[in-house]
């Protein structure tokens, strides 16, 4: 299989659900990135839920990617939605270029005023994802102006989170932002 000639080649995938353990969408005898350091594959994500883990995306039997690109590094990773956190891996014990996924974007339930008055919710996703936790009582504020009320670490199950400053505002607008890793 040979991508490119001397321009970009994009190689999109696009999955409904997390790819199927250890088989390649894309298989083929040899691979070839010509061009130079500017092909492409891009990776949509429409599924939700933790799924941290490496997928193959093309395997290539002969163990080695030809032509006149610069082998691996050729490979650049596209646009990635906000909540994947992802790289491209040469997986060359297994022949294949992978997507190593690292972190999905925390998913958010549970959320209600305790008896006390304090704001409540729970966090699940990737663990040991870092999060962070805004409030605001004015929803037009630049989210820079945004105050921070606490910061936690996705454990192996649902992660409880509690604002208990909720108490003072008749009106609290909250946003949790995943850590980078």
């Amino acid at each position: 299989m040979a991508l490119g000639t001397s321009a970009n080649t994009t190689v999109e995938f696009t999955f409904s659900s997390p790819p199927a353990g250890s088989v390649a969408p894309i298989t083929t005898a040899s691979l070839e990135a010509n061009g130079g350091a500017n092909q492409l594959v891009e990776y949509s994500r429409q599924w939700h839920g933790d799924s941290s883990g490496q997928y193959p995306l093309i395997q290539y039997a002969d163990g080695h990617i030809d032509g006149s690109g610069s082998g691996f590094s050729a490979f650049k990773l596209g646009a990635l939605p906000s909540s994947l956190a992802a790289s491209l891996v040469n997986d060359t014990a297994n022949n294949s270029i992978d997507l190593k996924v690292t972190g999905t974007a925390p998913t958010v339930s549970g959320a209600r005023i305790l008896a006390t008055g304090a704001f409540s919710l729970t966090v699940t996703g990737s663990a040991g994802t870092g999060f962070t936790v805004h409030a605001s009582t004015n929803l037009a504020l630049p989210f820079s102006q945004w105050t921070v009320v606490g910061t936690g670490t996705i454990g192996a199950g649902a992660t409880p989170f509690s604002d208990s400053g909720a108490t003072n505002y008749r009106i609290v607008f909250t946003s949790l932002r995943r850590h980078n890793r």
